[in-house]
């Protein structure tokens, strides 16, 4: 998962939007000797990225998707209060995402996906405070 580029002759790469990861895909391929030309119809960070609250730090890398959750769901789905409410009538649409979302709290995928957001965290520049 490491972008190597030192056998390789430098490259150049289109990303296409300018949100966190599209800039962030971008200076890694520039930080790796590439060349890279960025499309974004509007101010880069603006659009999705905009005011997410999106946290990058180490202490929160554990996915939204864990047994603990699974566990509360029925409550979840059903209070009206909650920020995962369920309008039933969206379930059809909602079917292929939910089982994915369920795949993904088993323990093992749960480690496997703290493994990635952490090394994320590691290896990209604009992610690192030190």
């Amino acid at each position: 998962m490491r972008f190597d580029n030192s056998n390789k002759t430098p490259r150049h790469h289109i990303i296409i939007g300018g949100g966190v990861v599209g800039l962030a895909t971008a200076l890694t391929l520039r930080l790796s000797g590439n060349d890279v030309t960025l499309l974004e119809r509007d101010t880069p960070g603006h659009g999705a990225s905009l005011g997410n609250a999106g946290t990058f730090a180490t202490y929160a890398v554990s996915p939204l998707s864990t047994p603990s959750l699974l566990r509360q769901a029925p409550y979840l789905l059903s209070a009206r209060d909650s920020p995962f409410h369920l309008r039933w009538r969206h379930l059809p649409r909602l079917t292929p995402w939910l089982l994915r979302f369920v795949t993904e709290a088993r323990p093992a995928r749960v480690q496997h996906n703290v493994e990635h957001l952490s090394y994320l965290i590691e290896v990209v520049p604009i992610f690192r405070t030190t």
